[in-house]
């Protein structure tokens, strides 16, 4: 049993990212769940947690929040709605385990890392072939450039497939890699066993590459921020470390330029179109929060199969739309309370979350996909996590 709980959080980190569901009679459950809900029992009847202090505000941000699902119950969308609040619910317990049961830092963001390296090893594959190779067992669709719909940059007349790795689209692989990156840069500066260092070098220069095929501008954004941060607040000693890393760059740069400065300065016929739709979103998300202002038309109402909306590519205006002016309100209360509960020594790390603000200006998915809003509470788990840990070099 003590091997459950001591592997259980482990074993959800790395199913974490994958799409692999449990299919039912008109619903699923991600496998993950499984793994996640095994630690927050583990976590409740384990002899080795330590007793959290009394916070009234805890207290409060719980009944702010079964206010809100309640106030969701009016939905055009049941089923979609309370799926998200279920998802929601479980992401704050798993992540209300991790740090019960003390979790360390170096801990987390290494499981994060090892997560991701089959996802960075799929992409580079896919950018090599173009060819996304299909699996159930998995969740991973079946992807070729040649398709409608499919992810792709298109230049000189080619349609050159974007990767996905074992996500559902680019752009959430991407975010992924926002916090994947910076995390291999930041444990090899950590660890002072020289083998370690090179292993973690070696998949920060496997992130790069698969952060590069993804095309997705906001990612490649919110890496430079996240990385800039933790380089400023750990400042390492040899910036020679970082050379392989610039070289992966470079390489990989040079194999994608003419696809890449598509992107960057957004010419061609589906950037354009891309563009379009997104103001598009924006219209339409401007249309619903004003016919349903006060209570939205509920959470994860917009990604309904047969809904006659565009979800909008902007997490505000998306939040405004599904749950209205109450439940923003409800909301942005519960990140105050959640900010004054963090000791002082933390809460400068809740600066991790502004590069990811950056992907929620011009994307949707942290707040409408269950990929996404992992991404989100693992950013927020690494900010609760004990400070004494992180800033300490790690002796393996």
């Amino acid at each position: 049993m003590e091997w459950l709980r001591s592997w259980s959080w482990r074993i959800a980190l790395i199913v974490l990212p994958w799409q692999t569901r449990l299919l039912f009679s008109d619903a699923s459950m991600y496998v993950s769940w499984i793994c996640m809900t095994i630690t927050i029992l583990g976590a409740m009847t384990s002899q080795y947690t330590e007793k959290q202090k009394d916070d009234h505000r805890f207290a409060w941000m719980g009944i702010i929040i079964a206010l809100l699902v309640l106030v969701s119950s009016a939905t055009s969308f049941p089923m979609g709605t309370w799926q998200w609040w279920v998802q929601i619910l479980l992401l704050g317990g798993f992540g209300w385990s991790l740090v019960r049961i003390r979790v360390s830092v170096r801990e987390f963001m290494m499981w994060n890392v090892f997560a991701l390296i089959p996802h960075a090893l799929l992409a580079i594959q896919q950018g090599v072939i173009q060819e996304v190779f299909g699996t159930k067992w998995l969740g991973i669709a079946s992807q070729i450039p040649e398709t409608r719909g499919v992810a792709v940059v298109e230049a000189g007349g080619i349609r050159h497939l974007r990767a996905y790795g074992g996500m559902p689209y680019p752009n959430i692989l991407g975010g992924w890699l926002v916090l994947g990156l910076p995390g291999s840069l930041w444990l090899a500066q950590v660890v002072s066993d020289r083998y370690k260092q090179v292993l973690w070098l070696v998949t920060g220069m496997v992130f790069v590459v698969a952060l590069i095929l993804t095309h997705s501008r906001s990612a490649w954004i919110a890496t430079g921020m996240m990385t800039a941060m933790l380089a400023y607040q750990y400042r390492p000693k040899k910036i020679t470390k970082i050379l392989p890393i610039v070289l992966a760059l470079c390489i990989t740069i040079y194999w994608q330029w003419p696809w890449l400065s598509t992107r960057v300065t957004g010419e061609g016929r589906l950037e354009a179109r891309s563009v379009t739709e997104r103001i598009s979103s924006v219209q339409t998300g401007l249309t619903v929060f004003f016919e349903h202002p006060w209570l939205g038309i509920g959470p994860g109402a917009f990604t309904k199969t047969d809904s006659q909306y565009i979800i909008p590519h902007n997490i505000f205006l998306l939040a405004l739309a599904e749950v209205g002016i109450v439940g923003v309100a409800g909301i942005g209360t519960i990140i105050v309370l959640a900010f004054h509960t963090l000791p002082r020594e933390k809460r400068k790390r809740v600066l991790i979350i502004i590069p990811l603000l950056t992907i929620a200006m011009v994307d949707h998915y942290l707040w409408s996909y269950w990929s996404g809003q992992s991404l989100v509470a693992l950013s927020i788990i690494w900010i609760y996590l004990e400070p004494e840990i992180i800033d300490k070099k790690v002796k393996n």
